[in-house]
């Protein structure tokens, strides 16, 4: 979706050059090589923890470029991090990381997992998967061209980078030092017809030498794959679900270019329901529900209809209870199965390798030495033109006749592009990683954004070679980002997933190739192949990000409560804008009690009831869309470490 940040720029050479950022200095992260930790038990041991990455207002938006807000003002619901830490019988970790992100950054999976180097992980055992939610901060990435053109405004923030890797790297050294015996268990669900749809079909057709009549619902992949974690909580206490993580494909786009709050979008949201059913039927707390996305390049939220996107909160809940429908019956489909794993250790394997893309060899013919854009990637997407279509070739399926690495790409600007967008501020080395939990699951982890048919296909190749496992999935936008992955025929067709793929029509073949060769090579010392070090060219640091970390409530006051129609508002002058200091929990209280709504939501900004805002240097306001409460002494509630401010009291409703 981010090609449509170029559209907003007033000239095309205005958009392209320097991408944005000035270089700024290279970034250098290092590796120790650590020894993995002794097995402490003769079983699978395993953690879970939720961590929040909600940064402060004022980093812009990631996902619709220019075309989307330069800064966010608060948020909906808090970006999460949620992590899932497992330990084999023979001492092998795996930390897995779902974050409510836009795309992941391998500027930042190197960091954490230099940052965990004394736990044992190291990059080929960190998984970093990611939400691609459009509601997230930009500004994290390794890469000028990234930090340049993906969100509202050029960003590369330092200080977010920082931070996120304290945040996570807290919360997994809890998960290592907090490991129990544990059961894992794999299942898949189908997630209803008309929750995603192909945004992309004429392309996806082109996939197919004889496509016939391909229908639409062919053109998605609906399957849900659930890992269920459960867990030994004291000595000789029955197993207790922990986890339920999720892997789903369908853009985080259900929400406008508009918006400045934000927020996980389907897969955040699906998080928050999938655990609180889940530890109502269970009767458990704190249960951890990540939820990853899989190939989802062509798929949007919601059923076509007819060249347009739904959005709004509407959609981002409606779709996000469809997923949570599918993840929680796979989950409670398990109830008979996960209790037969504890005797049972399923082994951790993994293969790691990273590739230069630059001229990268294939199966089928080589990448191209030097990425480019494609004029397809100015017309938008079939679900939301940009504002340039059908300007100098902006249309999807504009073609040249074939020639060259980039066959029948329309380059923006064409060898003039080339001039303005230097090569090095391309993503360039890329991981490749496949794991395995035991015969129960496999997943491929392509950095970047395949197609349902690239994903598909992946499935096929990696299956070929580790056969006898139960399940396979593949991750997109893990480990790190290089936008669009596509099948040849999908490039050819140049519609905005094939402008937006940069080093070729093989690109998509690369994918199967390295991750075919991982999955063959499981167990094998080479299929562990990577630098102890990376070099990363993000540009020149801004300061959108605060510095100062005082946390001083003192001059936190209370303001106006205002009681509209379908909400209340409730104001404060809390964090001023030059601070970065931990959020106050904003929740609705009767009695001293948090209230809950009839289905059980607690009525708290961690869960769905509240958009919380900056206007200004400090002043806060909290809107409640419940609006009403069912007993005479409910107020708003902002509890800080020091401090509790109150609204005045809430209107009443019939119970």
């Amino acid at each position: 979706m981010w090609g449509r940040s170029l559209a907003a720029s007033a000239t095309l050479g205005v958009a392209l050059a320097g991408c944005g950022l000035p270089a700024g200095a290279p970034v250098f992260v290092q590796q120790e090589r650590i020894a993995k930790p002794d097995p402490q038990t003769p079983t699978l041991r395993a953690a879970a923890r939720a961590v929040d990455i909600t940064p402060p207002p004022g980093l812009p938006m990631y996902g619709y470029g220019s075309v989307g807000e330069a800064a966010a003002i608060g948020y909906w619901l808090r970006l999460e991090g949620r992590l899932l830490a497992l330990e084999d019988e023979g001492g092998q970790r795996l930390l897995m990381v779902q974050l409510d992100l836009g795309a992941s950054s391998a500027l930042l999976h190197r960091r954490l997992a230099a940052a965990l180097g004394k736990e044992g992980i190291a990059p080929d055992n960190l998984v970093m998967a990611t939400t691609h939610t459009h509601a997230g901060p930009g500004g994290f990435f390794g890469h000028r061209f990234y930090n340049g053109l993906v969100a509202g405004r050029p960003a590369y923030e330092p200080r977010l980078v920082d931070w996120l890797v304290e945040q996570l790297a807290s919360g997994a050294r809890d998960a290592f030092a907090h490991l129990q015996p544990a059961a894992l268990a794999v299942g898949v669900a189908e997630v209803a017809a008309g929750a995603v749809h192909n945004r992309s079909f004429e392309a996806w057709a082109h996939n197919f030498d004889d496509p016939g009549e391909p229908r639409p619902k062919e053109s998605v992949n609906r399957r849900l794959t659930l890992i269920r974690v459960d867990a030994e909580p004291s000595e000789g206490a029955p197993y207790v679900p922990i986890a339920a993580w999720s892997i789903f494909a369908v853009h985080g786009t259900s929400q406008d270019r508009k918006n400045t709050l934000h927020h996980g979008d389907v897969h955040g949201a699906a998080a928050r329901l999938i655990r609180r059913r889940l530890e109502r039927r269970y009767g458990v707390a704190e249960l951890v529900a990540p939820t990853a996305n899989g190939a989802e390049g062509d798929v949007s939220p919601g059923p076509a209809c007819d060249g347009c996107e739904k959005q709004g909160i509407d959609v981002t809940m409606e779709v996000a209870a469809q997923v949570a429908d599918a993840a929680v019956r796979a989950f409670t489909d398990l109830d008979g199965v996960v209790a037969t794993q504890t005797a049972r250790h399923p082994l951790i394997r993994r293969g790691y390798r990273e590739i230069s893309l630059r001229g990268a060899g294939t199966t089928r013919g080589r990448l191209c030495q030097v990425a480019s854009l494609g004029a397809p990637q100015l017309a938008g997407s079939e679900a939301a033109r940009g504002p340039l279509y059908g300007f100098l070739d902006m249309v999807e399926g504009a073609q040249r006749s074939p020639s060259g690495c980039d066959a029948t790409k329309i380059r923006i600007l064409g060898s003039a592009q080339y001039k303005i967008v230097e090569d090095d501020q391309y993503p360039d080395d890329v991981p490749f990683q496949v794991v395995t939990l035991g015969d129960q699951l496999l997943l491929a982890a392509v950095p970047g954004e395949p197609t349902t048919e690239l994903g598909l296909e992946i499935e096929r190749h990696v299956q070929a070679k580790a056969k006898g496992i139960a399940h396979y999935a593949v991750l997109g936008l893990t480990n790190g980002y290089s936008t669009y992955w596509t099948l040849p025929g999908e490039f050819l067709a140049q519609h905005y997933e094939g402008g937006a793929t940069l080093y070729g029509p093989y690109q998509g073949i690369l994918a199967i190739d390295q991750l075919e060769r991982l999955a063959g090579e499981l167990g094998q010392p080479w299929a562990i192949d990577y630098r102890p070090y990376r070099v990363f060219s993000p540009g020149e640091p801004t300061h959108f990000f605060p510095g100062t970390r005082n946390c001083d409530e003192e001059d936190w006051e209370a303001g106006d409560t205002i009681v509209h129609a379908e909400s209340v508002d409730f104001s404060w002058d809390g964090i001023p804008d030059d601070q970065h200091c931990p959020y106050p929990e904003v929740r609705v209280e009767c009695g001293g009690n948090l209230l809950h709504d009839p289905q059980g939501y607690p009525q708290s900004d961690r869960w769905f009831p509240f958009q919380i805002w900056r206007e200004g240097k400090h002043r806060w306001t909290a809107r409640w869309s419940q609006h009403a409460a069912t007993t005479a002494d409910c107020r708003i509630v902002v509890r800080g470490a020091t401090k509790v401010l109150q609204s005045e009291l809430l209107p009443t409703r019939e119970p």
